[in-house]
């Protein structure tokens, strides 16, 4: 679990630095900075690809969270039950 919890995190940095590569490429572009389409086009695609590991990333910590959650509760009613 340990080794997909860090695969995860990864995830949150390479999304994380795709999505900054993606806003110099795009403001570059924009400014006039670079010239080509490819670069725009870059952009986006860096944008996407950091955008869908971000969200990948955080949506698994947060069922990660709500399972653990539910595994206390799970836990408490089986002992309120055992006592009763």
């Amino acid at each position: 679990m340990k080794s997909e919890n860090a695969s995860y995190i990864l995830r949150l940095v390479v999304g994380g630095y795709l999505g900054y590569l993606a806003y110099q490429l795009i403001t570059g572009y924009l400014k006039g900075e670079s010239s080509g389409i490819l670069f725009m086009a870059a952009g986006i695609l860096f944008a996407l690809v950091g955008i869908g590991c971000l969200f990948s990333s955080i949506r698994h910590f947060i069922t990660l969270g709500s399972d653990k959650e539910s595994k206390v509760e799970k836990e408490f009613d089986q002992e309120t039950d055992q006592e009763k």
